[in-house]
């Protein structure tokens, strides 16, 4: 029986997105639940991905076999738009609430006041909620994050081109 090893050339999705000095996210298997690290990469072997994590650039080590993904950044990015949306519902209800429960005890129920201030209410918090949601979304700053294929960071055997075992590894 022959068993024959094809080597097998890897492509990248870019040239610089695996480069050093990009930042990713690795997610280290563990004995009780997922430990997810996030670095700039500084070297990445056929067993090992180096990560410099932290202000001070700490490297951590970390083995191939022991992470179920890695991600790469392809930017970052403000969120006024939920912070908007969230605020505006938030200020709606709170105000809403705060209007109608205030007027209970100086106006009678048959004249419909209860409503009427919980609807100016609402409407007055919806603005405020919105003014003061879209300044908080566009404080938070978010990491956009892309799968990096397992194919690129795992070793792995395949059938080969004509009959025998394939061996490929990427990164």
């Amino acid at each position: 029986m022959w068993c024959l090893l094809q080597p097998v050339m890897g492509t990248a999705q870019s040239t610089d997105s695996l480069a050093p000095g990009a930042r990713m996210r690795v997610t280290e298997v563990s004995a009780y639940q997922p430990v997810v690290h996030v670095g700039r990469l500084v070297a990445a072997s056929r067993d090992s991905i180096w990560l410099a994590q932290g202000t001070r650039g700490n490297v951590a080590v970390f083995a191939t076999p022991n992470l179920s993904r890695v991600e790469i950044s392809t930017g970052r990015r403000r969120h006024p738009g939920k912070g908007l949306a969230f605020g505006a519902v938030a200020g709606a209800g709170l105000f809403g609430v705060v209007g109608g429960l205030g007027m209970e005890e100086c106006c009678s129920s048959e004249d419909n006041w209860n409503t009427h201030t919980a609807l100016v209410g609402g409407l007055i918090g919806a603005g405020v909620g919105l003014i003061v949601g879209v300044i908080v979304g566009s404080l938070i700053v978010s990491d956009q994050w892309q799968p990096v294929p397992d194919t690129r960071w795992r070793l792995g055997t395949r059938p080969g081109a004509s009959r025998g075992l394939g061996m490929s590894w990427s990164f």
